[in-house]
C-alpha cells in the first residue's frame, strides 16, 4: 500500500511539476540567470552518513516561481525520493494569490493571499485527510518597498485519537529592514493548550507566552533570487511557514544568523563571476552543510502564466 501511495504522490507531483518548465527555449530571450536546483549535502560526522536534497524550481509569469520540488536522499534506503513539492499562483498584478505545498505521504498545505494596499491577508489550511488538522489566519503588513514589516496570526492545531489536544498560539512578528536586507526579527506568542483522554470529562488547560530576537548579516553579493520577480513579501512567508530554507527575500547573502539563544550561524560563500553564490557552507555541531547553486538563463520578455488548477 506504501508503494502505491507513493507512486500516486509522484504522479501528482510530476505532472503538476513538469508542466510549468519551459520547453520553447528557442522562442525565448535569454537576458537573466534564475536558480534552477540546490544541491544539499549534509555529513553527519557522529554516524558518517551523507543525507542529500536537491531542490528545483520552475518559472512562468515574467520570471517568478511557479513550483519546486524537493528531493531526498537517505543512504540508509540508498534511494532518491520525491519528499516535498509546491505550486504558486498568480494574479493579473503578479502577486502571490495561492499557493500550495504537500509534504509526501504526510500532510498538505493551502495558503491563499488577499493583497490591498499594504496589507495582506494570509489564510492557511491543513489538507483535511491529514491526522493533524489545522489553520492559519492572519495580516502581513508591507512598507513603501512592498517588505513585509509586521506579521500578526492566530495558528489553531487539533490532533490526536486517544488523547486529544487543541491549541491556539497568537503571534506578533516584527521586521527591520536595512538595504533591502533583513537585520532583525523580534517576535511574541501567546499559546493556550487544553488537553484531554477522549473518555474523559474535564479539559486540562495550560497557557505559556515567549518572546525571541534574531538577528542577521549580509554579504554585498546577490542571492540565488535576485532575478526572481516573485514578491519579497510572499518568500519571506515561505520562509518563515518553514516552506522554503534560503533567505531569498534579501537581496543580498545572509552571512550570520545570531539566534535567540545567543548562538551565532555563520555561512560561506563562493561566487561565480556574474557575482551569484554557487556553493554555501556552514556548520552545526556535527552535522556539515554544503549547498550547490546551478542557474539557467531565461526570458525575462515572458508573459505566460503557469494555472495548475484542478490539484485541490
Amino acid at each position: 500500500m506504501r508503494d502505491f501511495s507513493y507512486l500516486i504522490v509522484t504522479v501528482i507531483f510530476g505532472t503538476l511539476l513538469t508542466s510549468c518548465k519551459k520547453n520553447d527555449d528557442n522562442q525565448r530571450e535569454f537576458t537573466v540567470s534564475l536558480l534552477d536546483t540546490i544541491f544539499v549535502s549534509h555529513y553527519n560526522s557522529s554516524n558518517n552518513r551523507n543525507y542529500q536534497t536537491r531542490h528545483i524550481y520552475y518559472y512562468g509569469c515574467q520570471n517568478r516561481i511557479t513550483g519546486r520540488g524537493i528531493h531526498s536522499y537517505s543512504p540508509d534506503w540508498g534511494s532518491w525520493w520525491l519528499d516535498t513539492g509546491y505550486s504558486l499562483y498568480y494574479n493579473a498584478n503578479g502577486d502571490t494569490v495561492k499557493y500550495t505545498s504537500c509534504e509526501t505521504l504526510a500532510r498538505c498545505y493551502r495558503t491563499t493571499f488577499s493583497k490591498k494596499g499594504n496589507k495582506v491577508n494570509i489564510s492557511i489550511r491543513y489538507h483535511p485527510t491529514v491526522t493533524l488538522f489545522g489553520s492559519v489566519n492572519g495580516e502581513l503588513e508591507l512598507n513603501v518597498q512592498g517588505l513585509p514589516v509586521k506579521l500578526t496570526y492566530e495558528k489553531v492545531e487539533d490532533w490526536g485519537t486517544d488523547f486529544i489536544t487543541n491549541r491556539s498560539t497568537y503571534t506578533i512578528v516584527t521586521l527591520t529592514w536595512q538595504n533591502e536586507n533583513l537585520t532583525k526579527t523580534d517576535w511574541e506568542s501567546e499559546t493556550e493548550t487544553e488537553t484531554k483522554f477522549w473518555w474523559e470529562e474535564e479539559w486540562k488547560f495550560e497557557k505559556s507566552s515567549s518572546t525571541g530576537t534574531v538577528a542577521y548579516t549580509h554579504d554585498d553579493k546577490k542571492t540565488p533570487f535576485y532575478h526572481c520577480n516573485t514578491p519579497k513579501w510572499a518568500l519571506w512567508l515561505f520562509y518563515y511557514f518553514g516552506r522554503d530554507a534560503y533567505y531569498g527575500y534579501n537581496k543580498n547573502n545572509v552571512k550570520n544568523v545570531t539566534m535567540e539563544d545567543g548562538n551565532t550561524v555563520t555561512y560561506e560563500y563562493t561566487y561565480n563571476d556574474d557575482g551569484l553564490p554557487i556553493t554555501r557552507t556552514w556548520s552545526d555541531e556535527t552535522i556539515t552543510y554544503t549547498e550547490t547553486y546551478t542557474y539557467n538563463a531565461a526570458g525575462s520578455a515572458s508573459n505566460e502564466v503557469c494555472t495548475l488548477e484542478g490539484y485541490w
